[in-house]
């Protein structure tokens, strides 16, 4: 997506350096190896990769932003996240979205939805959690990459 509304924005001139990070996100994205398929027009010899079905996983998708509130009295940032995979105290996250640019946070503390404090949520609930500050907005996503862990 940022790709496209890249080539929308500068008329189709990206420089290398995005057009690499760029490429490089999408072998994080959860695949089962990527070919050049039907590109040509026609089938070429590699469109299927044939020899390993499993799927190639680098990063996990954690949890989808749904609403944010900075606390005027505290200065926390509170996020509300829709859980998809394990979520725990302390744990480093990568944030990303669309339209913002990415960035590190950590989870301080994790508030169920009644109200208490809890060391993980797991996949599947809608929690609250205080995160380190950072631009915060619906839609983006909390990713756990391989090289990412918990203190």
């Amino acid at each position: 997506r940022r790709m496209i509304d890249l080539l929308a924005r500068k008329n189709g001139e990206i420089d290398p350096e995005t057009i690499t990070f760029l490429k490089n996100e999408l072998t994080r994205v959860s695949h089962r190896g990527y070919t050049g398929g039907f590109i040509a027009g026609k089938l070429a010899e590699d469109a299927q990769n044939a020899s390993d079905s499993a799927y190639i996983r680098s990063s996990q998708y954690v949890a989808l932003v749904e609403k944010v509130e900075n606390d005027p009295y505290s200065h926390d940032v509170w996020v509300f996240v829709a859980v998809k995979d394990q979520l725990q105290v302390g744990e480093s996250l990568e944030v990303i979205g669309s339209d913002s640019q990415d960035f590190i946070t950590k989870i301080i503390y994790i508030i169920n939805e009644s109200g208490a404090r809890i060391p993980l949520a797991h996949p599947g609930k809608q929690v609250k959690v205080c995160c380190q500050p950072g631009n915060f907005h619906p839609f983006q996503i909390f990713r756990r990459a391989s090289s990412l862990q918990t203190t």
